[in-house]
Parts: structure tokens; sequence; C-alpha cells
């Protein structure tokens, strides 16, 4: 008996996945899109607020995902302890063991993006920031263009994990808080 395949719509998606670095000294690396809503972490439940993962660091069958872009937003940081994360973390994306892109943290965050749209635009005009991210935000333009060059694609199924890590230990003096975002286009079932 042949094995039925499900249609598959494509829809423009975002995975995303929230992380909290503990005060004192980072040196290591913490993996992100490993911890699905439902798991108990940091002494307390991940929500569908802090991720949309439904599964451990996988797609479940038959879901694929066409990563374009990956981008930051910071949730909760101390402005010191954000200069430094920025000058010395960095951020990449695995899929099966594979490394298929590594970028400054400053290259992904969204709050730099807004500072150099607003340094664009003219501190007079500051307020028109909010339409011109909207759309852009809608058109899936801002982001990482690495990504855009040779887009990845995740099968169901397949291990996946962003990573953030630095190359020498740093002192933070408060809890960092911070969204990363895989958007592109999601291939789901139809129903």
């Amino acid at each position: 008996m042949p094995i039925e395949q499900p249609y598959l719509e494509r829809i423009f998606g975002r995975l995303y996945d929230t992380l909290t670095i503990p005060y004192g000294v980072f040196n290591g690396r913490f993996m992100i899109f490993r911890n699905p809503a439902g798991i108990w972490i940091n002494g307390r439940q991940k929500t569908f607020a802090d991720t949309n993962m439904v599964m451990d660091g996988v797609l479940p069958a038959p879901m694929r995902f066409h990563a374009k872009r990956i981008r930051m937003e910071m949730v909760s940081a101390d402005s010191d302890d954000l200069e430094r994360f920025k000058q010395r973390c960095a951020l990449s994306l695995s899929i099966n063991c594979k490394n298929y892109f590594t970028a400054p943290v400053s290259t992904v965050l969204l709050e730099d993006w807004i500072r150099t749209a607003v340094a664009k635009i003219g501190k007079n005009q500051a307020e028109q920031i909010g339409p011109y991210l909207d759309e852009a935000l809608a058109k899936g333009s801002l982001g990482v263009g690495a990504l855009e060059e040779e887009s990845v694609l995740i099968e169901s199924q397949q291990e996946f994990h962003v990573d953030i890590f630095a190359d020498e230990p740093f002192a933070l003096a408060h809890d960092l808080t911070f969204r990363v975002f895989l958007e592109g286009q999601l291939y789901r079932a139809v129903r």
C-alpha cells in the first residue's frame, strides 16, 4: 500500500526562541531552538510567548522551513551589558552538525537597524520609523542578507539550533534576555 504524502502549503513564517543568559561570567555557549514550549528551564515553564518550537531542535513531520534571514531582538538588557554582548558574542546556525552561518551579534540585532534607520530618516522624522519597520517586517526585508544568497532548507526531523557564543569570557551585571528569529518560507500540511 503506497504511503500518501500530505499536500503542503507555503507561507511566510518565523521560528522564534527566547533565551535568558544569567548574570555573572559568560564563558561558554548557549544553544537555542532546543527547548520547546512546555519545558521547565531557568525555574519556569517555557510558553508559546517564549518559543514556537514544539519539539526539541526539530520540526515535526511533514513541516519544512526554508530559512532566508536571521535576526535578534533584545527583550531586557542593561545598556552596558548589551554593549559587551554585542562586542564579544557571535551566533551561528547549524543543521545536522554542519555550520551554515556565523556572524557577530551586532549584525543581526534589530535595535541597531532601528538606529541606522532613524539616522537615515532624520531625527525630526523619527516617528515615521514605526510604519517603515512594520512594512519591512511584513515583507521580511529585515535580517541578515547572508542567508538570502544561499537560503537554508531545514527538513522535518533534521536537528538544528542557533548557538550564541563568545571567544573570551566576560561579565554580565544583569540577566540578558533576547529572542532570535529565523524567517523564511514555512511549508506545512494542508488539512
